[in-house]
């Protein structure tokens, strides 16, 4: 049977603390690829940049991680064209704050999660 495959993504960047973790859990179990924002980009809410924008690859904990020069929006339209494969499942975050109440609207992280939906 063949593994799930995971995008891992979020507005923390592909160094943060809290996608490092979710990357260790998810490796357990499943295929994956790391693709976040290059940079710290939480309360970006749903920007898109729109203009191709810079992107690279570096090691993140033993792994090789994608960063896009962007918002988390363009990190997660960027892995749907940048995958071989489409993921099974996205997970976006965790990450530092809460994403509860009114700050839902402007988080990075939960708009990443509402664009793999589209």
């Amino acid at each position: 049977m063949q593994k799930p495959f995971i995008l891992i993504t979020g507005d923390d960047s592909v160094r943060g603390e809290g996608i490092i973790l979710v990357k260790r859990v998810v490796e357990k179990f499943a295929d994956y690829q790391l693709i976040a924002t290059k940079d710290q980009q939480s309360a970006v809410s749903g920007k898109l940049n729109f203009r191709g924008g810079e992107w690279g690859t570096e090691i993140v904990d033993g792994h090789e991680a994608v960063w896009v020069d962007g918002s988390p929006g363009d990190a997660v339209n960027f892995a749907y064209d940048y995958l071989d494969r489409k993921p099974d499942i996205v997970i976006s975050g965790m990450n530092i704050g809460e994403n509860v109440d009114n700050s839902t609207l402007a988080s990075g992280t939960f708009s990443a999660a509402l664009r793999a939906t589209y």
